[in-house]
């Protein structure tokens, strides 16, 4: 089986369309709901909120929990309560048929990838760079850094930097749960950082494809964090920064990084660095 690029699925989602009967899963899903007593559900299409938080109670449900474990999740931690509740509200034939649901939407998707041959999906993630660091970094500001100076797009640029240095192929990056990538080649305007990675068929959960097109957005695919602690490894070569200007000033702020403190960073526990951000909004 080979990766592939998702233009070359179309033919095989063509007569392949997933119709969604539970309101719940389209609104959560989607962009929301028309229905009354479901308006207050935010669609992940729209943003990460309470929708997105359903979702993920609702995938616990459905996959092995010592997989895919939701408790250490931001977003799901913020609704927590608020998920419970609305759980609680539903019978157990409702649940049970949406949890179904959910598990056929997984099934039907891997079925087609299936038999389209793919073993991975080329996909692309985009990162907005928030207010890069313009001061060097030296070894006594990198261990006491992460609560206060750092956010997810600069704390990733001085992963690649310590790593470029030290000569690794990879990084540890932290992830949500559930996090949306694109298929399209072109700059989607979410951010001048791009992660292009070659995704496992297994870790997708569903696609644009999938559906009908007006139930989310026209390239997007939404794929499931399997690690431990949300922290994944990638290529260091999957960071791709398309405008000049970005990568001009992110090479000139960490230009300071010493081999002792690249060493450090590396050496650091996640929960250190990742687990310490004040602001982790990226993905």
């Amino acid at each position: 089986m080979a990766s592939s690029k998702t233009h070359d699925l179309d033919i095989y989602f063509n007569d392949h369309k997933f119709s969604l009967t539970s309101d719940i899963l389209s609104a959560c899903i989607g962009y929301g709901s028309k229905i009354k007593k479901y308006e207050f559900i935010t669609g992940f299409c729209e943003k990460k909120s309470n929708g997105y938080a359903i979702l993920l109670r609702l995938i616990s449900m459905t996959f092995d929990v010592r997989e895919i474990s939701i408790d250490d999740d931001r977003i799901y931690a913020r609704y927590s309560n608020e998920v419970d509740a609305f759980i609680a509200s539903l019978s157990k034939t409702q649940l049970n048929e949406i949890v179904g649901e959910l598990a056929d939407i997984y099934r039907h998707l891997q079925g087609v990838l299936n038999t389209a041959g793919v073993s991975h999906i080329n996909l692309r993630r985009e990162i907005r760079p928030r207010v890069l660091l313009k001061n060097k970094i030296n070894e006594v500001r990198i261990s006491s850094y992460f609560a206060e100076r750092m956010n997810y797009s600069s704390l990733l640029m001085l992963y690649e930097a310590a790593a470029n240095l030290l000569g690794k192929e990879k990084i540890p990056v932290r992830m949500d749960i559930l996090n949306s990538f694109s298929d399209t080649n072109q700059k989607g305007g979410y951010g001048d950082i791009s992660l292009e990675l070659s995704i496992p068929v297994e870790n997708i959960l569903y696609s644009h494809l999938s559906f009908p097109s007006d139930k989310m957005e026209g390239d997007e695919w939404v794929i499931m964090n399997r690690y431990s602690a949300g922290i994944v490894e990638i290529p260091v070569s999957s960071i791709v920064i398309s405008n000049a200007k970005i990568r001009d000033y992110i090479d000139e702020s960490y230009k300071h990084l010493t081999l002792h403190s690249a060493q450090q960073l590396f050496s650091m526990d996640y929960s250190t660095t990742w687990g310490r951000l004040s602001v982790f909004n990226s993905f």
